[in-house]
């Protein structure tokens, strides 16, 4: 499968295979070490956590480590996660039709797996998730030395929530990879502490039917004031986004791009893609924007 294949499969799959795909997870066996309720977490300079030295605790007053995944939905009583301040496992916040914020995860400082938010149809804010700070990496439970071989690379899913406005509560995040697809009233993408997204993924794959991928409220790309590099970038059928401006402009201040991919953007002309493409100093793979020939059945699969 090709990097385009894998970008969407990433971006649109199911949450279980989102999951799978985003990342491996923590090594098996992970999730059996003791909590390590009483010790906190610091990030260091490679993305793992890593056991604080002075064994003080998360940010909130009692948090504990929880040892497994965890899916949120109408039936979970919310007040069972304010003490939550990791979760070694994946977060799915799946399905709500009354959660309006996050609120109930204001504790929440690191997830080693996955984070998805999907079909969540009163969330109006991720307001709560305001202290997570990384998705994924080796997590180091004190007073243990970390194997080598302890990585995870998570990524947060954020599918089909119907008046969702923004990222607005993940002021914190500072690097992980990103899927963002189908949500109506998203109209900014701004992360100000994020340094490193390994992969973002905007939409679905043009060839792709059934699936609503578009974010028909996003017309550009927010602010991302201390972001150092964008790995792998794909963007497909965003039916409003017309400019790259800020994209280029964090190109010309230095932000690395490895790759990138613009498919099925009818409002998105040649010449912003070409002035991003010169900033970054990379190669842009494009079909179906404005003015081009669609892209053909098989470019998902790089065929």
């Amino acid at each position: 499968m090709t990097r385009w294949a894998d970008a969407r499969v990433v971006g649109l799959a199911p949450v279980l295979i989102l999951v799978a795909c985003f990342a491996c997870g923590p090594r098996p066996g992970a999730a059996d070490r003791s909590a390590g309720g009483t010790g906190g977490s610091e990030t260091s300079e490679t993305g793992q956590i890593t056991a604080s030295d002075t064994g003080s605790p998360f940010a909130c007053d009692g948090a504990r480590w929880l040892n497994e995944g965890v899916v949120v939905d109408d039936a979970t009583p919310p007040d069972s996660l304010r003490d939550i301040g990791g979760i070694r496992g994946n977060l799915e916040v799946v399905g709500s039709s009354v959660l309006e914020d996050l609120e109930f995860l204001s504790c929440l400082e690191v997830v080693v797996g996955n984070v998805a938010i999907v079909d969540n149809e009163a969330l109006v804010s991720l307001h709560g998730l305001e202290q997570l700070r990384v998705v994924g990496g080796a997590v180091i439970p004190d007073g243990e030395f970390p194997p080598e071989d302890i990585e995870s690379n998570g990524g947060i899913a954020i599918l089909n929530n119907a008046v969702l406005p923004g990222l607005e509560g993940l002021e914190s995040l500072e690097r992980t990879r990103l899927s963002i697809a189908g949500n109506p009233s998203l109209a900014s993408l701004e992360l100000p502490s994020v340094t490193s997204i390994g992969q973002l993924v905007l939409g679905e794959c043009p060839d792709d039917a059934g699936v609503a991928g578009d974010n028909p409220a996003l017309t550009g790309f927010g602010a991302f004031e201390r972001l150092v590099e964008i790995r792998r970038l794909t963007v497909f059928n965003q039916t409003s986004l017309a400019s790259l401006e800020s994209l280029t402009a964090l190109a010309e201040q230095g932000v690395e791009f490895e790759d990138a991919v613009f498919a099925g953007n009818p409002q998105l002309e040649q010449e912003e893609i070409d002035d991003f493409a010169a900033a970054a100093g990379i190669v842009v793979e494009t079909c179906g924007n404005k003015d081009e020939e669609p892209c053909g059945t098989g470019f998902c699969f790089g065929e």
